[in-house]
């Protein structure tokens, strides 16, 4: 249970990251027009729910997605009534160590988690941030709650937020145990991040992809306000 707790933190940090380096790199409303995209919804043809026992579907795609292999995604994100591409390379030796570099309007970023060490590098200013890692296991529920679903002959698991409503909808290839898409909704089931999977290889990943670009400039991560009451 320890071991997909871990991995589905990472997915969830999959599915939020790319929407933050959108957020970051995106230019000014007025130098980017808004996209309109037709209203999405999540995936119909429910089966069933379950909670602590995970499928041994998702089990088997989540220990090969992170696990010495390396695969692209091409994630939509929607903001302020605009829709941003983020094109990633993701580098996986374990679901403690990864590495993702990105690319949205222009702008190169990547993101290393190395065990206890986690940082963010902006190219174009040379910068390197340091930030939280991840939660770990013992910071998760021990249950999960989901419900799958049918997409075509692929097989979906929705997970839920009970504090947020958002929504994480996994989609896998069950001939191969590969995900082939990830999408994110919000409360009102609105379709906030769309994930595309490609280009899967599986090779061994080595510790030199999360070493530290010379040079950089290297500052801590802001602490966020105490809430005002």
């Amino acid at each position: 249970m320890k071991k997909f707790a871990v991995m589905f933190t990472v997915l969830f940090v999959l599915s939020m990251a790319v929407t933050v380096f959108a957020q970051e790199a995106a230019p000014a409303p007025e130098a980017a027009p808004a996209v309109e995209t037709a209203p999405a919804a999540v995936p119909a043809a429910e089966v069933k729910a379950g909670d602590a026992k995970i499928p041994e579907l998702l089990m088997k795609a989540y220990e090969k997605m992170t696990a010495d292999v390396t695969f692209s995604m091409e994630v939509k994100a929607k903001m302020n009534n605009q829709e941003f591409v983020t094109k990633t390379k993701a580098y996986f030796k374990d679901a403690k160590h990864y590495r993702m570099d990105s690319e949205v309007a222009g702008q190169k970023t990547r993101m290393v988690i190395d065990g206890d060490v986690a940082w963010n590098y902006m190219e174009a200013a040379n910068m390197l941030m340091t930030m939280p890692v991840p939660p770990s296991p013992t910071d998760l529920k021990k249950d999960i709650n989901y419900t799958e679903g049918k997409d075509g002959e692929n097989v979906t698991f929705t997970f839920t937020d009970d504090a947020t409503k958002m929504k994480v909808v996994t989609t896998i290839n069950p001939k191969d145990n590969l995900i082939v898409k990830m999408n994110t909704f919000n409360e009102k089931e609105e379709l906030v991040s769309e994930m595309n999977y490609t280009d899967w290889k599986f090779e061994k990943i080595g510790d030199e992809m999360f070493k530290k670009p010379e040079g950089a400039q290297e500052m801590q991560m802001p602490a966020q306000p105490a809430p005002t009451k």
